[in-house]
């Protein structure tokens, strides 16, 4: 799996638009394809994400995925004085 951080700029009136999109790249066969279109485009900027950079994203968007089922009332989740027992 392959993860690649899109980022590119619209200006509207005067003032900087900026979207990010993340997206998996599942064959790597295609990988340089999509760099090369991608990175040929001027107003995109293709940075791809590190080992590290795609853990952090996955433990994030688990985080905001309890969080979601906790504001459901579907599960608890620890307060903070609970977290800080543990260290």
């Amino acid at each position: 799996m392959y993860l690649l951080f899109l980022c590119y700029n619209i200006l509207i009136f005067d003032k900087k638009i900026i979207m990010k999109v993340l997206i998996d790249i599942r064959n790597e066969a295609k990988v340089p394809f999509i760099m090369e279109f991608f990175g040929s485009q001027s107003y995109i900027k293709v940075q791809p994400i590190s080992d590290e950079g795609e853990k952090l994203f996955k433990d994030l968007k688990e985080a905001m995925s309890e969080v979601k089922l906790h504001k459901q009332g579907k599960i608890k989740l620890k307060t903070a004085e609970q977290l800080l027992n543990e260290l």
